[in-house]
């Protein structure tokens, strides 16, 4: 699967609206590997995971994880 099938299925990670969705928190992880980046902070807002990207390194400032599915089985945040 390419990276243009994976933002298809799995959102493309701009914005809360359009957050890759993910089932486990590790998920979050395998992502960010897949796509080399490196993350400077962690933050919740809403249904969103957003993970902030090293200033000035990437063309993105954060990535966003659509966390509904996890809220759902239960998992605290």
């Amino acid at each position: 699967m390419g990276y243009s099938e994976l933002f298809s299925v799995l959102g493309d990670g701009r914005d809360c609206k359009t957050g890759f969705h993910v089932i486990a928190v590790s998920h979050e992880y395998v992502v960010m590997n897949m796509l080399e980046l490196e993350t400077a902070s962690q933050s919740l807002s809403g249904n969103c995971d957003y993970l902030s990207l090293e200033k000035d390194k990437y063309k993105l400032p954060r990535v966003y994880f659509n966390i509904t599915k996890l809220k759902e089985k239960g998992f605290d945040f």
